[in-house]
Order: structure tokens, then sequence, then C-alpha cells
């Protein structure tokens, strides 16, 4: 049935869909995250969707070099940012940059800010994953096998044989990009070089991801 390595959607285009379905998400957790903060402020933290609505500025930086013994430095980079979001809440991040031999890191968390230490709230993305696993299946399952992503971008996930998922399919596809993600996203990344540009997920669930409504 699918003969032309050109019926079959790349990493890329892919990668697309996810994006679109990952914000989709964020857009259908807004308003429960708002409401939350509204009763509870202290333990919700309101993430607006690419950032409208919220300003942030710098308000403290600093820079530390530490040489090691062979001779290489690392540059270490610190910002403390406040951040508000439509004027009601105010929240504190702590950025830090390692730069040493050509290799940045970078790591950004939520703190308070007379204490300069972590702390932890309830966000979206405590949410957002849990959804897209229940999203997911249940629309790669459907008639469609497609997400809103994935309709936006053309594209399909079916079996070897073309034929629809089942849900149990469907669902063991998407736990299945669990351990594409955790080696560093290497099985995502195989969609771009294997024969019929399968992601570790598609392998291991016996799936496809090709071009079609």
């Amino acid at each position: 049935m699918f003969e032309n390595r050109d019926q079959f959607a790349g990493f890329w285009c892919r990668f697309v869909a996810i994006a679109i379905d990952y914000y989709l998400m964020l857009l259908v957790t807004f308003p429960f995250m708002v409401v939350g903060a509204l009763f509870f402020p202290e333990d919700v933290l309101v993430e607006v969707p690419l950032g409208v609505g919220s300003y942030q500025r710098v308000m403290e930086k600093t820079s530390e070099s530490i040489p090691h013994k062979d001779g290489s430095v690392t540059v270490v980079n610190e910002e403390i940012i406040k951040e508000e979001v439509f004027g009601k809440w105010v929240y504190f991040y702590r950025e830090t940059e390692k730069s040493i031999s050509n290799k940045t890191e970078t790591n950004r968390v939520l703190i308070d800010f007379e204490t300069r230490k972590e702390i932890d709230l309830v966000g979206s993305g405590d949410f957002v994953l849990i959804l897209l696993l229940l999203y997911w299946t249940l629309f790669e399952s459907g008639r469609r096998g497609a997400s809103f992503g994935k309709r936006i971008m053309g594209i399909k996930v079916v079996g070897m044989d073309g034929a629809q998922l089942s849900w149990r399919r469907a669902l063991a596809r998407n736990l299945g990009k669990l351990p594409s993600a955790m080696i560093l996203l290497i099985g995502f990344m195989m969609a771009g070089w294997t024969n019929k540009k399968q992601a570790l997920h598609d392998k291991m669930a016996s799936c496809l991801v090709v071009f079609g409504k």
C-alpha cells in the first residue's frame, strides 16, 4: 500500500504538529489555571500561552568566572527575572547560564524573591502531558486518525496495513513517546532517517505516520 517514501511524514512535519497540539492544550488549561490562581494565588502558577499579557524584566544580573586546573574556565551568568501576568500575578525566576568549552547549559527555576529559595507551584505543565496523552489517543484512534495539529499538517496515524488504529494501539504508541524522549529525543529523530520515517514509538506500536486526509 505504501511504496513511496514520500508518502510518510518526516521529523519536522511531525514536530510542527506536536507544537500545535501542545499550545492547544495550554489554551485549554489556561482558564482553569486563572480560576485556580484567583482562589489559591500562593499555590497556582499562571502561565500565559506565547507570553501574551505577561511582562518580564531583569531585576538583578551577576556573572562569575570559575577557573579549572586544566586551564578551562566556566562562566556562570545569573539573572533574577520578575514576571507580571495581567498586572495581577507576580512571579520571580532565577535563570542560570553556564558556559564551558563552547557548551552552554541554561536552567530557569521559580523562586521566592525574599529567600531566593526554589519554590514549586501548580502550573499548566502539571496537566498538559496527561491531557496530551488522552487527546492523542482519542483522536488518533478516531476515523480521521489525526489530532488537530496533524490535520493541519495533512498527516495521520495508521497501522502498517493502512487501517485505523484501535484505542489500545493508539495508547501504546503515545505511551511509547516516553522512552523516545528519554534517550535524548533520539526516538523522535528516528523519523528523519528510518526507511518508513518511523519514530521509535511508531515501531513499538507497529504504526505509520502518512500524508493524507
